[in-house]
């Protein structure tokens, strides 16, 4: 048995136009979110009961995943540079915070279902994760917070490095993220 989970032949259907919400660099940077998943989670197409770490109902481990259409996180393909990323059984989908926020160039998601074009994963759309390349230098940056009531402190750092050459180019990134926790009760 051959299965085709993706396929490079044109068809008429795949070169139609199809909904595209783009979040460039410069709107990630103007957000202020220190996390992916507080970005993306606020996009008008996702909906429904995607997991964050600001509201686990008791439980959770600080993964944020997508919900497209609200047909969960298991029904939305997430996309590194067009490549599938592996999906965490315990996150019950993609966790998008373990990509840090300084190295992405920008984020697609595709709104309509593309399970013709990547199979069954995609019915609620497909998020691509741009990163950057071609980067060089170095960057640093810090941040912190605390609520109006002087509790839930956070505090993150990020650090970015890269070296462009004639043979290639390479770049790494941290971005770490220490949110305290409000209890409902503390409301």
């Amino acid at each position: 048995t051959i299965v085709v989970t993706g396929s490079r032949i044109r068809r008429v259907d795949l070169e139609t136009a199809n909904p595209v919400f783009a979040i460039d660099r410069a709107q990630i940077q103007q957000s202020g979110k220190v996390t992916l998943g507080d970005l993306v989670q606020e996009a008008p197409s996702i909906s429904g009961a995607a997991q964050n770490p600001q509201v686990n109902n008791g439980g959770g481990d600080g993964a944020s995943t997508v919900s497209l259409r609200g047909l969960g996180a298991q029904r939305t393909l997430v996309l590194i540079n067009g490549h599938r990323v592996i999906a965490s059984p315990s996150a019950g989908g993609v966790d998008i915070n373990q990509i840090p926020a300084n190295l992405v160039e920008r984020i697609e998601v595709l709104k309509d279902g593309a399970s013709a074009v990547y199979g069954s994963d995609a019915i609620g759309g497909v998020v691509n994760i741009i990163l950057r390349s071609n980067y060089q230098g170095a960057e640093f940056s810090a941040d912190y917070g605390i609520s109006d009531r002087n509790d839930g402190e956070r505090r993150g750092f990020s650090a970015t490095f890269g070296q462009t050459g004639d043979k290639g180019s390479v770049i790494a990134g941290i971005n770490y993220n220490k949110f305290d926790p409000i209890s409902s009760a503390d409301r």
